[in-house]
């Protein structure tokens, strides 16, 4: 078959995809302006580097304490230092090319690492996530997530490509970024990639450790640490911000559960542990794309275990719905139908398009869309993988490219 065929269709499916997205925007917001106002409190584009990023990496080497709802160590604020020297309009314009680069990269990389670039999949994923109500929280507010998740992704892909000294640094990148992203060393210590887990761990101790205490001293590496734990002592406002998508945070909005309740603590965490646990296994027994599918199974478990589960944390489903998109058209069972309505219901619920819906950001953050969309996609995942088990695991590299 001519190789130039497919790609010609991928183009000319893609093309129209970004044709309707672009007039969907051109109709509903009409500017990027009018977009950033309306999808959250700040007006801002880039607000969270203009309020925090930018705060916290100007003040770090004179004062060693993290600004008022800083929940990240030191580091990050030592790595953007230098963009502080351009001053702040450029450093924000310089900031929110990386973001949008990155997340664009983000939106690549599922698609590269299963050679699913056919139109039947490529060209809904597409829609997903250009239409991804995370992905324009990203892109609004000038968010770390996109960056976080291509380095997860990333890992597993180089993981399986046999680059694992290229996994571990991404790893380790992330979690001196975020600490609770270690739980995405659970599929690595699955598969036994020793390499790649070894490196991440040194890497972040040096990231989180090293690095502050060589540049802001012992001293100053200490205090900033003790501010964050102040800092997030005092972030009980969280669980009443309508865009915390933490389990707890979700039902007692719907239900009017104590957010502080130990027990919805506990349903929380055992839903969460189900999903590691589903992500151990799948790591285990998955034949290919082993580590892809145990890391999608982890995104999913973030917002029952992370109390700062914000919308844009969820950038990573337009990933997972592709995973359980392409195994479940192609493989007929009692999975498919389920599962596929599991994909198209989590999809809405997590674009831009349930956004309009809800008709603000206030409604949005009220009806939990971001999270009924991760447990779509924990459904989808574990029904594929059902699906895949019942019917017999495809020998490795079977696969279409």
């Amino acid at each position: 078959m001519d190789e130039a065929a497919p790609l010609h269709r991928t183009l000319a499916a893609s093309a129209v995809v970004v044709a309707l997205v672009a007039l969907h925007h051109a109709l509903v917001w009409g500017s990027v302006d009018a977009m950033v106002a309306r999808l959250d409190h700040c007006p801002r584009l880039s607000c969270d580097y203009i309020e925090h990023y930018h705060v916290a990496a100007a003040r770090i080497l004179v004062d060693p304490l993290p600004p008022d709802a800083w929940f990240y160590p030191p580091t990050l604020a030592l790595l953007l230092h230098p963009l502080t020297w351009l001053g702040l309009p450029w450093a924000t314009w310089v900031w929110t090319v990386l973001v949008v680069v990155s997340t664009a990269a983000l939106g690549l990389v599922t698609p590269a690492a299963l050679r699913r670039w056919q139109p039947a999949s490529f060209a809904p994923y597409l829609l997903v996530f250009l239409l991804s109500h995370a992905v324009h929280h990203t892109y609004k507010w000038g968010q770390v997530s996109g960056m976080l998740a291509l380095g997860v992704l990333g890992a597993a892909w180089a993981a399986e490509r046999d680059r694992p000294w290229v996994a571990g640094l991404l790893l380790a990148g992330v979690i001196a970024v975020k600490p609770f992203y270690a739980l995405f060393l659970l599929p690595f210590a699955a598969r036994r990639q020793g390499v790649a887990v070894g490196l991440a761990a040194a890497g972040a101790f040096a990231l989180l450790v090293l690095l502050p205490a060589a540049v802001l001293g012992v001293d100053g590496t200490l205090t900033w640490y003790a501010g964050l734990r102040d800092e997030l002592g005092r972030a009980r406002w969280i669980a009443e911000d309508r865009n915390s998508h933490h389990v707890a945070h979700v039902l007692w909005r719907w239900v009017g559960t104590d957010p502080r309740s130990p027990g919805v603590h506990v349903v929380g965490a055992l839903g969460g542990v189900g999903l590691l646990g589903a992500a151990w296994w799948s790591a285990r027994r998955v034949p290919e794309h082993a580590l892809l599918w145990s890391t999608a199974l982890v995104c999913t478990a973030v917002p029952f275990l992370a109390t700062t589960s914000w919308p844009h944390y969820f950038v990573w489903l337009p990933c997972c719905f592709l995973l359980a998109w392409d195994a479940l058209r192609g493989r007929p069972g009692p999975a498919r139908l389920p599962g596929l309505v599991l994909v198209v219901v989590g999809a809405f619920a997590g674009s831009v398009l349930a956004f309009d819906l809800a008709g603000s950001w206030e409604a949005h953050g009220e009806a939990g869309l971001p999270f009924v969309a991760s447990v779509c996609a924990a459904g989808a995942l574990l029904l594929a993988l059902w699906g895949e088990a019942r019917a017999g695991w495809p020998a490795a590299g079977s696969g279409s490219a």
